[in-house]
Parts: C-alpha cells; structure tokens; sequence
C-alpha cells in the first residue's frame, strides 16, 4: 500500500521558508559567529601592535638625545675622574707643602703622613688600606685585558691619604693656604683646622689635616708621572726645627 504525500503550492513554500530558516541558523551560529570572534582576535590584537609600534616610534625618535645623553653623562664622568691624580707618593706629598710653605708663608714644624686607605672600592676588593706597591701596580695597569669592555673600563679605587701638619703663620697666611689647598689642581680637602692666636706676635700656631685623594685601576685611563724634586731644598740649619 503506498502513502503518497502530497504538498500543496502552499506546504512547499512553507517547507523553504523553514529549509532556509535553518540553514540562516547554522550559517550564522557555525561560521558568522566563528568569523566575528576571530575578527575581534585580530582587532585586539591588531591594537596592542599599534601600540608597541608607538612606543617604539617615540622610542627611535628619542634614540639620539638618549645617545647624547650617555655621551655626556661619559665625558662628565672622564672629566671628573681626570681632576684626581692617579698616585700619591710622599715626594708629591713634601712637594704639596713646600708649595703651600712658599705661598702662604708658613712656617710647617711638622709633618705625619698616612697610608692610602681605600674609601670607594669600585673594583670590589673590600675596605682597609692599599699598599704603596698595590697602588703603583694600580696605576701602571691603566689599560686592562680588554679596553673595549665597559665594566673593566668603569673600575677604579678611590683612596685617601691622609697629610697631619703643625705650623706658624699669619691670619693672611692662613687664608692664602686655605686657597691653595682649595684652588690646587689635584682633589683634596681640609679635614680639620685647629689654630692659636699668640698676642706677643700676632701669629698664629696650630694644626692642620690635609686629605688627598686619588683614583687608579684599569678605568682610569692616566699614568704616575714622579714630580721634580730638584728645587726642593734638603736639610735645615736648626735640626731641631723649633720656631723663633
């Protein structure tokens, strides 16, 4: 026995309207929806490449003042690190006050040294005191193992020595050794001043320390070059040096 089925004009446009329903569904669940979430990846993603592109846009364009910076920033430090002398021997140390002698006109009665104690260890060797022969193996060994290296170039130990004096002079002679030592080319400061009017003579007697301070390692690209001792005088005719 058959069944046929038969649709009316009516039955088969209903059927379409309903095959196409469908068919919209399934296009729009299983691809529009997939496209559009896949269109909002790219779009996202799209927004964080525009915005590392400006950063390294602004980035490019302050390349050269950044440059120029660190340039300066390196001349800076250069200059700085040259104003201080690469050693310090006791002949620069006699040749300083003798200096300091003729120009003030002060009588120095006399003097103490200490040796050089380290007070920036740049080089990571740790705090104390640094030998006269530790110091010139420093100073001679300026150009390290590889001069192209930035951290070997930037090593370099800050030391002190320390210069005691007992003296005679006058209030103008006092102010003149304090120019000296302030205007004097290699760094150095006064650590303490401790003076004595004498109302007999109008002088003044006291003492004075004198902290000298240097730089040597392989970042202070300087040699020691020994001071002329020629014009300093030897010997004095009181030996014991005391003061009329």
């Amino acid at each position: 026995m058959k069944l046929e089925l038969k649709l009316t004009q009516r039955d088969k446009k209903l059927l379409l309207i309903v095959v196409s329903l469908v068919l919209f569904a399934v296009s729009y669940f299983l691809i529009y929806q997939r496209n559009v979430s896949a269109a909002q990846e790219i779009r996202t993603s799209n927004e964080a490449l525009k915005s590392k592109v400006q950063e390294l846009t602004q980035m490019q364009a302050q390349a050269e003042d950044k440059k120029a910076e660190t340039e300066k920033l390196r001349s800076e430090m250069e200059d700085m690190k040259a104003r201080f002398p690469v050693y310090l021997s006791t002949a620069d140390i006699i040749l300083l006050l003798d200096g300091m002698e003729f120009e003030a006109g002060m009588e120095i009665s006399s003097s103490t040294f200490t040796e050089h104690q380290i007070f920036y260890p740049n080089t990571a060797s740790g705090e104390g005191t640094a030998s006269d022969s530790q110091t010139t193996d420093n100073a001679a060994d300026t150009s390290g193992t590889d001069t192209g290296n930035a951290v070997q170039a930037n090593k370099f130990t800050g030391m002190k020595s320390t210069v005691s004096i007992s003296f005679k002079t006058t209030y103008e002679g006092l102010k003149k050794a304090i120019d000296y030592i302030n205007k004097n080319s290699d760094r150095m400061t006064i650590g303490e001043l401790s003076t004595t009017y004498d109302t007999a003579t109008g002088n003044l007697t006291g003492s004075m320390t004198i902290n000298m301070y240097m730089l040597a390692g392989s970042g202070v690209q300087k040699t020691y070059e020994p001071p002329n001792m020629d014009d300093i005088k030897t010997g004095r005719d009181n030996i014991f040096g005391t003061l009329k």
